[in-house]
């Protein structure tokens, strides 16, 4: 998120908790230390702080990071995976090819066009356009994820954010 993105998030929210009146420099330096957060996270930590809100003076970029953290532990843990949603193909809408294996011999498939609907496409493969890549671990027994980097420039995830950011200028 750009630094006016998070001005833009956080400012209605303190506005209304501390009545806040910081200048656009500190309201700046303020959203830096937010930067690395993911929108969703943001979101939940300002909805969060508007609900339960226990600050006299305005709440450190700690106490927000650390509501977004429990945010994105929660979104995560609650998180199902989608039905895998298979299209059958239609013997027409490709070709059968047969391809030859140096050492194996020959197989034959089917094959799609590009833009047929059973093949899924994302601009990130490693996140799936979700902007969170799991991490195998040596022990698998607790999932971990890390931000992608594809995030700053991912269309998919840009898109969104510009959705949720029209949405939240006309609540």
């Amino acid at each position: 998120m750009t630094l006016i993105e998070i001005t833009a998030c956080i400012r209605p929210v303190f506005d209304v908790l501390v009545k806040a009146r910081l200048s656009d420099t500190e309201w700046m330096l303020y959203a830096e230390a937010l930067q690395d957060l993911h929108p969703n996270d943001l979101d939940d930590a300002m909805r969060d702080l508007l609900k339960t809100h226990a600050f006299r003076a305005m709440p450190l970029p700690a106490d927000v990071r650390t509501r977004a953290e429990v945010a994105r532990k929660a979104r995560l843990s609650a998180a199902v995976l989608p039905a895998v949603q298979h299209i059958n193909a239609d013997p027409s809408d490709g070709e059968w090819r047969t391809h030859e294996i140096k050492g194996l011999g020959s197989i034959r498939m089917h094959v799609l066009p590009d833009d047929h609907p059973a093949l899924t496409r994302y601009a990130c493969l490693a996140c799936k356009d979700t902007g969170w890549q799991d991490l195998e671990l040596n022990d698998g027994k607790q999932p971990t994820y890390r931000r992608c980097r594809c995030v700053p420039r991912n269309p998919v995830l840009a898109e969104q954010r510009a959705h949720r950011s029209a949405r939240q200028r006309t609540t």
